[in-house]
């Protein structure tokens, strides 16, 4: 509890605060923090030791990597650059990633995740050491004896190219849930507002046409749509998105 508490809240003193009045727990910040910094410290080596190869055959392994945003102290940001006034950052870029397993589908046919066969990875390190990083934790889990390898990304151009070079038999698949969140940017260009009338309408016609393979066609038709109007650049830097990874959403 003290470890989650320490990672969860943004101080330590937050921490003290939320054991105290949730669990009744009277444990100093400083405390708090003596317990978290060993055991942070001793996480990530775990994460770093050298790969067995293990793990049993399965039909398909998935692989997913994304990065994420972490707010730090004062201290841990200097001289780092960020999008504030003053070009500062209030966070640290952390990279995350896990690897499951799928045996089975639905009755409707969608992929259904192995239960309790997740394993996760993370690190503060670059995407140069990230991604061997991933590939050592698929060694483990028997990435050599999957029928099947599949690269779950967001369609960012360095996590693709993390993708080619560490797992270069793998599919790539641009998770749902980012690509519906860049399709929400295409209609805002677009429409110019998410309270016009027909976003939600809209989106919810992007959502089912990309669960079609449809991307192309909706490249087109909004390329079409906006065609001479004055939104037109806006729009088609949007798309771009889309048409750096048509061939990750089939």
């Amino acid at each position: 509890m003290v470890c989650l508490e320490g990672a969860d809240e943004s101080s330590y003193q937050k921490a003290e605060n939320h054991l105290l009045e949730t669990g009744g727990i009277k444990i100093s910040a400083r405390q708090i923090q003596r317990v978290v910094q060993p055991v942070g410290k001793a996480a990530q080596a775990w994460q770093g030791r050298e790969a067995q190869p293990g793990g049993s055959a399965v039909p398909i392994m998935y692989i997913s990597g994304d990065a994420s945003g972490v707010p730090m102290r004062k201290d841990e940001l200097e001289g780092r650059a960020g999008k504030q006034a003053d070009g500062g950052a209030k966070t640290r870029m952390a990279n995350l990633g896990c690897v499951f397993t799928q045996h089975k589908c639905d009755e409707e046919g969608h992929p259904m995740r192995d239960h309790d066969s997740t394993t996760y990875v993370s690190t503060f390190a670059p995407l140069s050491e990230f991604g061997p990083l991933l590939r050592q934790e698929a060694i483990r889990r028997g990435l050599a004896l999957a029928l099947q390898v599949v690269l779950l990304i967001d369609g960012a151009t360095g996590l693709a190219n993390m993708g080619r070079l560490c797992f270069s038999n793998a599919i790539q698949i641009v998770d749902f849930y980012h690509a519906l969140e860049h399709a929400g940017r295409v209609l805002l260009a677009l429409l110019g507002s998410k309270d016009h009338p027909q976003y939600q309408v809209r989106l919810g016609r992007w959502a089912r046409q990309l669960l079609k393979d449809k991307v192309e066609h909706l490249i087109a038709q909004t390329r079409k749509e906006c065609l001479g109007k004055s939104q037109a650049p806006a729009v088609e830097e949007q798309l771009g998105y889309f048409v750096n990874n048509v061939s990750r959403m089939q």
